[in-house]
């Protein structure tokens, strides 16, 4: 086979230590450059900006956009639907996502993430609403949202969502970046044979009490391989439905003043 050859564009954290060994895990797949500005190596041709990647980099085939959100002009969506069999011919009674992580473990010193257009709590969250869009077969709208943003920050560290579909599903949505202790990427569907739990951000599905898939930590390579294969086959894969409910709990939302976030507490 053939390797796609990958550019990565932004070289930070989770470039690094998730997509590098992903796709050097991947079959078919290649890294052959990096264009980052504040990096000094990356062991691959190195270039400060996509432009210059493209002007005086080697040739390649598909570029993984790692940049702040800021500055994305396209992002994948990455829905886990391991439970979508499971679900079905199930009727939802209701939906509770809970989605809190301590923000100083996993994005430290990402000023980006307060910026306007960093998204806050939401470049988290928007991975429990991709995974919401997949599963449910009506369209997901925002009904209220409350938006927790630091007062010397332009994006929420935390936020409350109600949600609704075309048939009037209840849906509630939790985001918090102040979570210490245990961390939560929960979604729980009430469902007329019990409740349904999709837990540690889609990686376990338990029917009730009763555990039916227990992933191992395979995002980033699973997403590579369906890299490799969309690109084989000249399709795509893009689902904005998440962006749109984003989006739409910043111009519905009530922003509420909080104290001043410190990266280091």
């Amino acid at each position: 086979m053939t390797n796609l050859r990958i550019a990565i564009v932004g070289f930070g954290k989770i470039a690094r230590t998730q997509h590098v060994p992903a796709i050097a895990a991947t079959p078919g797949a290649a890294l052959v450059a990096v264009a980052d500005p504040n990096v000094a190596e990356a062991g691959v041709p190195l270039f400060p900006d996509l432009q210059a990647l493209l002007r005086d980099g080697p040739e390649f085939d598909a570029v993984a956009l790692c940049t702040p959100p800021q500055v994305r002009s396209v992002q994948a969506a990455i829905a886990l639907a391991a439970n979508k069999q499971l679900l079905a011919g199930r009727g939802i009674a209701a939906v509770r996502i809970t989605w809190k992580e301590d923000v100083r473990v996993w994005h430290p010193g990402q000023a980006w993430i307060w910026q306007p257009g960093g998204l806050g709590v939401f470049d988290p969250g928007i991975n429990a609403l991709s995974i919401l869009t997949r599963i449910l077969q009506q369209p997901v709208f925002v009904l209220r949202a409350e938006l927790d943003v630091p007062v010397n920050c332009a994006a929420p560290i935390a936020a409350e969502l109600t949600l609704t579909d075309a048939e009037g599903l209840p849906i509630e949505a939790a985001f918090d970046f102040r979570q210490t202790g245990p961390q939560s990427w929960d979604m729980r569907f009430e469902t007329d044979r019990g409740p349904v739990l999709l837990s540690h951000g889609g990686a376990r599905l338990s029917d009730g009490d009763k555990v039916l898939v227990e992933a191992s930590d395979r995002e980033y390579p699973l997403l590579y391989r369906r890299f490799v294969e969309l690109t084989s086959e000249g399709r795509p894969d893009v689902d904005l439905a998440p962006f749109q409910l984003v989006a739409d709990a910043f111009l519905l939302g009530r922003s509420r003043t909080v104290e001043a976030f410190a990266d280091r507490a």
